[in-house]
């Protein structure tokens, strides 16, 4: 008898009862005098015993069918109502949107954001105007822009004027206006002279002597 350790195939074999009567002693023997082998061969014999017992044993199984089947259903819901929020609101947006139109909340703020920009527009349609006739600003108020033109250029910039229907007067000296509708003269507001006159509640402006060449115009929005 060898004093070579056994394979595992061997001790394997030995317990599965392969080996032949010869191969079978052979083994037997070296394992009673071999304590390594020996220890591996008890170590493997408990291992097979307690897989034989397991065969016999009845183990329950938990059944997940049920539970997957719960969490897939609360996912789909879950997933169709954040679907449908957006159509919701937008539903919610337009149902409101309709009743401020009904009301005439809407059309209330729609003219007061329409007028504004009526005045916006009308305001620098005039600047335009002023800007190409080679003319000046003098000052803008609410009410009206004064400016400032050549003589030379008073007959085009009262046709564009005219044209666009925008009211204006020419002021013929530091205090007076002349309303070509009315053939009038109208007190502005400037300082005559020593005395300070205020109309429509305008701080008192002095304008400076016109040029000989130079024509003031009040344009009104």
């Amino acid at each position: 008898m060898t004093l070579k350790h056994l394979k595992f195939e061997e001790i394997s074999d030995l317990l599965d009862n392969e080996l032949s009567d010869q191969e079978k002693e052979q083994c037997l023997s070296h394992i009673t005098v071999c304590e390594v082998c020996g220890q591996e061969f008890d170590s493997l014999s408990k291992c097979l015993t307690l897989l034989s017992s397991l065969k016999n044993e009845c183990i329950v199984i938990p059944d997940f069918s049920e539970r997957t089947i719960m969490i897939c259903r609360s996912r789909e819901k879950k997933r169709l109502f954040l679907k449908a929020v957006p159509a919701i609101a937008a539903s919610v947006i337009i149902i409101f949107g309709a009743g401020f139109i009904r009301t005439g909340l809407f059309n209330e703020s729609g003219s007061y954001v329409a007028a504004n920009l009526t005045g916006h527009n009308e305001t620098q349609k005039i600047i335009e105007t002023v800007s190409n006739s080679n003319g000046r600003i003098i000052q803008i108020t609410q009410a009206y822009i004064d400016g400032e033109f050549d003589k030379n250029s008073v007959a085009a910039i009262k046709r564009v004027l005219q044209k666009n229907k925008i009211k204006h007067a020419f002021i013929v000296n530091s205090g007076m206006l002349v309303n070509p509708a009315a053939g009038r003269m109208e007190d502005v507001g400037f300082t005559l002279g020593s005395a300070s006159v205020s109309l429509n509640n305008d701080e008192n402006q002095n304008y400076a002597s016109i040029e000989s060449d130079k024509v003031r115009m009040r344009i009104f929005k």
